[in-house]
């Protein structure tokens, strides 16, 4: 979420910028339900720390021009979530990728099962049919590698070869 170098953000890639996305769940109905930027900025007004925040960093009144206050949140919490401290980016996968860590035979089916669904969208979206069937053969390892772990697990049905 840093930045939008891989493609946009989004599924769909549809916004570039970081702001973008944060400014949705204000004004969602579903998510904060604020009606719009006015009552957004009059409930950061009701917050001292936020008043105080708000004027030292984007100068005094911002708070009273509605617009100008809901950028300036949008601008605010983009940048908090571009810090480590909101998102580390630190996971096993991501480590797995660097080559420093190993996974487990169960992992190693999770992602297995995980791409090769990818794979089946893919081409049943190519075709046009989403019940249209993968043709591409499996790697024997992979196949043997989920056919192991769903006989020791019992927790997924066994594919065919």
């Amino acid at each position: 979420m840093r930045t939008a170098d891989g493609g946009g953000l989004f599924h769909d890639g549809r916004a570039v910028m970081l702001e973008e996305p944060v400014g949705g769940p204000p004004l969602n109905p579903a998510e904060m339900g604020m009606p719009d930027t006015a009552a957004v900025a009059a409930r950061l007004r009701e917050n001292e720390t936020y008043r105080a925040a708000f004027a030292e960093t984007f100068g005094p009144g911002i708070l009273d021009d509605p617009e100008a206050a809901f950028g300036a949140l949008t601008q605010a919490v983009a940048a908090f979530e571009r810090t480590d401290a909101f998102a580390p980016f630190d996971s096993k996968y991501g480590r797995f990728l660097l080559g420093e860590a190993t996974r487990s035979d169960e992992e190693e089916v999770g992602r297995v099962l995980f791409l090769l669904r990818a794979v089946h969208e893919l081409h049943a979206n190519a075709i046009g049919s989403p019940a249209a069937p993968c043709t591409r053969a499996r790697p024997s390892p992979t196949t043997a590698t989920i056919k192991s772990a769903c006989t020791r697990t019992r927790r997924c049905a066994r594919p065919t070869a």
